[in-house]
């Protein structure tokens, strides 16, 4: 196996994924400033961009198709880990999602986000000349479906819904035909009804209802929502500054230096600088 940094590595792609995460960690100070139990977390997200960094520099070097003979492996690995994760995970927010390393903690399911990808652009490239056979699509579905279960019992909607997008347009760019699309998506749609009667919980409901119908949602589940959407507004076209943001300042925003974070980016300076 030949170890050197292509000379095709594309440094202008590098340099916007360092100036996002650059960004990213100055938005989690904004979003902690004050927050005392917190205050280390700015600089462990400066440590993690850090090691991806180190991480994506070994990946240019290392040949990409020693990833075609371990693909299949590394999917195989973090189902495995999944399924570990069942019985010796950590419980946080009523989920068990996350492996506990010394004062880390690690999310298995976004591992494996890369590692199906690396498995299905592998298994559809390895089928390229019998997309006509609708084999090909259900055999993909099949790889993906293992993954997205196993997330979603954790349970983890949310990261199961981004597991099957990642697959479904993996597939179609594949060359996925028409009729192949319309019966997976008839599928889908005689699947919807009977999936949110009896497999869906209560606040999986709350969040889907949210996305589509928010009027029918509880005050309860409206209001981070409606916190962020305060914030937002707040900081009209120029934002109301940095470290300034109403909503995540004050702590009405809840989770704003994670799953809230684009408020905190939106609510930034007005001319008075008040609220």
């Amino acid at each position: 196996m030949r170890i050197s940094i292509s000379r095709r590595f594309d440094w202008t792609l590098f340099g916007i994924v360092l100036i996002l995460g650059v960004f990213g960690v100055v938005l989690v100070a904004s979003a902690l400033s004050g927050n005392e139990v917190y205050r280390d977390w700015p600089w462990r997200q400066a440590a993690f961009l850090g090691i991806g960094i180190v991480l994506v520099f070994i990946a240019a070097a290392l040949d990409y198709r020693l990833l075609t003979t371990l693909a299949y492996p590394i999917y195989v690995f973090f189902l495995i880990v999944l399924l570990v994760l069942k019985v010796i995970g950590t419980v946080a927010g009523g989920a068990q999602r996350w492996l506990t390393i010394g004062e880390f903690f690690l999310q298995p399911s976004e591992l494996t986000k890369i590692a199906l990808i690396l498995a299905l652009a592998h298994f559809l490239s390895s089928r390229q000349e019998k997309m006509e056979s609708m084999v090909t699509p259900i055999l993909a579905v099949g790889l993906l479906l293992p993954a997205v279960g196993l997330i979603f019992l954790q349970p983890n909607l949310g990261t199961a819904l981004v597991v099957v997008a990642i697959g479904a347009t993996m597939i179609v760019v594949a060359g996925l035909r028409i009729r192949h699309g319309i019966f997976f998506g008839a599928l889908a749609a005689a699947a919807a009804v009977p999936a949110w009667r009896y497999l869906l919980a209560d606040y999986m409901k709350e969040r889907v209802l949210m996305l589509i119908r928010p009027d029918q949602a509880a005050a309860a589940a409206r209001y981070n929502v409606e916190q962020a959407m305060i914030g937002i507004g707040s900081g009209g076209w120029l934002g109301r500054g940095l470290f300034r943001g109403s909503q995540s300042q004050l702590h009405f925003l809840r989770v704003r230096h994670t799953d809230f974070i684009f408020s905190v980016t939106a609510g930034r300076r007005t001319s008075s600088g008040v609220m």
